[in-house]
């Protein structure tokens, strides 16, 4: 039922005539920009089974709801790695039939079971992973045993055990027995489903050999038959293969000779999917099509844990039919075909600017009644089942020519899950995929002048509007049956292994290049996303160059927002995935991609301790602890209000080569002191100084990474005679005003009366003691302004200090104060610890309790104005009762 109606999108319905526009909230850019977050967050509340509500929420709201849709996917994603984890864990199962002719398999499968073991524990060599992983984690093994109904010995069961009591086992096994020509199939997979299946075993495997079908004539050909009415017992097939299904078990057929053929077309169609058959006749074969059925299924486990489902969903009802439709005897329906332009740029990704929907075109198609794949398309030869809820009929679309298309359609059904805006969100994905595709071949043609090509297939989607409900589906130009399928990575830790790029005839080349990408894509959007899961034809000649490429299809984005690119989308999680195993080949390396893994763009240099030294792994986690409470203090130190995303960056604390950065003309702005801290009080405006023109150097990437803001290396080079260094600091996280000319202008603002403070604080130490000679100083800020194409740069700036300051943390603006330890330990006089503390006190007090300085950090001891020696401070907060005044820091009187 909740299925019959189906959300339509504004380019599904009929055009109306048009009337003259007006200018609405909704016309601009930020509402549509809200359409289109409410898009996708309403898809993840119908996952979850949640009520998103028909109308678009205001902007509180949807923040609100941005931060469930983030916290319910972040949940998704631990349960996609905890599932694949278990989907490594095996049991598998022998099924056999031991009768008289059966021997040289059981011993084939004795002899096997050592090395089908060691093989799938072992590490093997692989074309893109750094620390190639094993197929399995761990394994244990059973055997079911059968005979016939007329056997006195009908069955022998090994429950789940380990390899030695497996093989001891078989060796105790004997063929014999069995009456007429079936044997008791039925009895025996009822054995196999009374064993103790793990549940924290994510893969299940019976692999069966016999060499006569069950009982019952409609699985034989006419051979003699004691019960060929069927099973005695009256199980049947669909029973037994529906619990199967029920305990996730897979199931797998060792095939010795023809006699069966007919038995495993029915268990297929009881199985619900093509059942994998291994031609196991010759005996010497059982190692490796039982090492190949256990991959197959672990990475089938793995596949279906790839994606975040929410509540369960119901798959539609369906036929496979492979074979090509008589076109025709098909109709001929009206659609709507729409598509996407590309983005303008990788930083308008990242921004999340909506996509420019094309202009929808109208189409007349025929769709095939029946689909021709589930997750695989005709031109797929077997590779590692993709978790994907599609399923793909074939189709013929009629333009101005006879053009062969695959459709694709969403699996499942329930509420949204076939909505415009599910196949709008997939079109987009595919559309970015293809636009960072473009843009990774322009910089390898730039940079390396090959000719190989990755492009994806141009992606539509279609409406068919003569159909009620709505139907849409996903439209891709349809490739030639003799083209070469190959599954390169999926969006865990699948990468195609040499053997199977050599079984292929692929050339490393290719392979190489596809993985390159993914990085590249990482590198490019400064560790933003990750494209992922490629699959497709290769070689293939593609453009009018005659260049030889991979034309790719389906993929997924890791993202640090989660809430983008669908239940693929693994998050930082996936790209971690990524980069534990990838080794570096020829592209990264030319491309400058080697150093940029996700250690890098963790956003801080990952802390290591020395524990070479046994003695020292006490201390070393004592202190790793002790930072990371500092840490999550720190994070908790702000007034948090929307969620906010960080903008991408990569750390680099090397002195940037000033020669190759160009010169921007910018103008710094600073602000005059207070007149008295009255005017403080009173919340009197600080004069602006007038603006100086300047021309200075910026470093590409930060060097620090603070709670707020990222520090960057800088020049002012305004005249010759000044070559003044700097530090110039950018607020951390990106969105709506988060980099405005107003957030500096404050922060600018704050310091200047932190400054006054300290001036002030100084006068009146040595007006009340004339032997007191140390000063305290905040380092003088500016705020730079600099145009970057068409947007302004705001950044704080001030002077850099010498790389051989001793800088220390005294205060935060919470509970932190330097301990004794710390300050011995740092070399650093009490006498100057004391003094920044009674600095903070001192405030309260001028002020009459209405603010206070605190998150006090800088350089000590440190030559100030005439070689008074003092503290140098910098980015302080304060506390103040106008809790309005002061940025995010500032905590009030609490």
């Amino acid at each position: 039922k909740e299925d019959t109606t189906r959300e339509r999108s504004e380019w599904t319905r009929p055009r109306e005539p048009s009337k003259p526009k007006e200018t609405s909230k909704e016309s601009t850019k930020e509402s549509r920009h809200h359409r289109e977050l409410g898009k996708r967050l309403k898809a993840i509340y119908e996952d979850e089974g949640l009520d998103f509500g028909t109308e678009l929420p205001d902007e509180e709201t949807l923040i609100d709801r941005f931060k469930v849709a983030t916290r319910l996917r972040k949940g998704r994603i631990e349960d996609v790695f905890r599932n694949i984890r278990r989907a490594r864990n095996v049991q598998l199962c022998f099924l056999v039939d031991v009768t008289g002719s059966m021997q040289p398999h059981i011993d084939g499968v004795r002899h096997s079971i050592v090395e089908i073991v060691k093989k799938l524990t072992d590490d093997g060599p692989h074309v893109a992973f750094e620390n190639a992983s094993p197929v399995v984690q761990s394994m244990a093994v059973s055997f079911v045993a059968y005979r016939d109904h007329c056997d006195t010995k009908q069955f022998e069961v090994l429950p789940f055990t380990g390899v030695e009591e497996f093989k001891s086992f078989c060796a105790g096994l004997t063929a014999t027995g069995g009456g007429d020509g079936p044997e008791d199939v039925f009895g025996g997979l009822g054995k196999a489903l009374e064993l103790r299946w793990n549940e924290n075993c994510g893969t299940k495997v019976l692999f069966h050999i016999c060499d006569a079908p069950c009982h019952g004539r409609e699985f034989h050909n006419g051979m003699h038959d004691d019960h060929p009415t069927g099973d005695p017992k009256r199980r049947t097939c669909k029973e037994l293969f529906s619990r199967l299904r029920e305990k996730g078990i897979q199931y797998h057929f060792g095939k010795i000779n023809s006699s069966t053929d007919i038995m495993l077309g029915k268990f297929s169609v009881a199985y619900g999917e093509p059942v994998t058959e291994f031609n196991v006749n010759n005996v010497k074969d059982i190692r490796d099509s039982v090492i190949t059925a256990v991959s197959l299924s672990v990475e089938a486990s793995v596949s279906s844990s790839m994606r975040t489902v929410g509540v369960p969903r119901r798959e539609r009802s369906f036929t496979l039919d492979k074979t090509e439709p008589v076109w025709s005897t098909l109709r001929e329906m009206k659609g709507t075909l729409l598509s996407y332009e590309f983005p303008k740029s990788i930083n308008d990704i990242e921004e999340d600017v909506p996509l420019d929907r094309k202009k929808p075109k109208q189409a007349i198609v025929k769709v095939a009644k029946n689909p021709f794949g589930k997750d695989l398309s005709t031109y797929v030869d077997k590779p590692p089942t993709k978790a994907r809820s599609k399923t793909p009929p074939s189709s013929k679309e009629i333009l101005k020519k006879d053009e062969d298309i695959v459709l694709k359609e969403y699996l499942h059904t329930g509420k949204g899950m076939n909505s415009a805006k599910r196949y709008e969100l997939s079109n987009q994905l595919q559309t970015i995929a293809s636009f960072l595709a473009q843009e990774f071949m322009n910089d390898v043609k730039d940079r390396l002048g090959i000719k190989h090509i990755i492009k994806f297939i141009k992606i539509r989607t279609l409406c068919l509007q003569e159909e009620s409900p709505c139907r849409f589906m996903s439209c891709e130009k349809r490739l030639s049956a003799g083209d070469k399928f190959v599954r390169f990575t999926n969006n865990a830790d699948y990468h195609i292994m040499e053997a199977k790029a050599m079984d292929l005839g692929v050339s490393m080349e290719f392979v190489q290049l596809v993985t390159a990408f993914s990085h590249w894509t990482y590198k490019a959007s400064n560790g933003f996303l990750m494209v992922v899961d490629l699959e497709g034809v290769v070689p293939r000649t593609i453009g009018s160059d005659g260049g030889q490429g991979v034309l790719l299809t389906d993929p997924a984005i890791h993202c640090k927002d989660v809430t983008r690119y669908g239940p693929m989308n693994h998050g930082p999680k996936g790209m971690k995935m990524f980069f534990e195993r990838h080794v570096c080949n020829q592209f990264c390396k030319k491309l400058g991609l080697e150093g940029f893994k996700f250690s890098v763009a963790y956003g801080d240099a990952i802390m290591e301790f020395d524990v070479k030294n046994a003695l020292d792994i006490k201390d070393s986690v004592i202190e790793a602890v002790s930072q990371s409470v500092s840490a999550s203090v720190s994070t908790s130190m702000m007034n948090a209000g929307s969620v906010r995303v960080e903008r991408p960056f990569t750390l680099d604390k090397t002195e940037p080569d000033w020669e190759s950065i160009r010169e921007t003309k910018g103008r710094f702005v600073s602000y005059e002191f207070p007149q008295s801290i009255k005017d403080i009080e009173d919340d009197v405006p600080l004069e602006s100084r007038r603006p100086k023109s300047a021309i200075v150097k910026i470093a590409e990437n930060p060097f620090g990474k603070g709670a707020e803001r990222l520090a960057f290396y800088g020049k002012d080079v305004s005249t010759l005679k000044k070559n003044e260094d700097m530090v110039l600091k950018e607020y951390l996280h990106i969105g709506k005003d988060q980099n405005t000319a107003k957030r500096y202008e404050l922060s600018n603002q704050m310091q200047t009366i932190a400054s006054y403070l300290a001036q002030e604080f100084t006068k009146d130490m040595k007006k009340r003691d004339r032997a007191f000679t140390q000063t305290l100083k905040f380092i003088k800020i500016k705020t730079l302004s600099v145009m970057e194409g068409t947007t302004i740069r705001f950044m704080s700036c001030e002077k850099r200090l010498s790389a051989g300051d001793k800088f220390v943390r005294f205060t935060n603006n919470t509970d932190y104060h330097i301990n004794i330890a710390k300050t011995l330990a740092l070399g650093v006089s009490m006498d100057f610890v004391q003094l920044v503390t009674a600095f903070s006190h001192w405030t309260y007090k001028a002020t009459n309790r209405f603010l206070m300085v605190v998150d006090l950090e800088g350089v000590v001891p440190e030559s100030i104005g005439t070689g008074t020696k003092g503290v140098l401070l910098t980015d302080p907060a304060i506390h103040c009762k106008d809790v309005t005044r002061y940025g995010r820091m500032n905590l009030g009187e609490d």
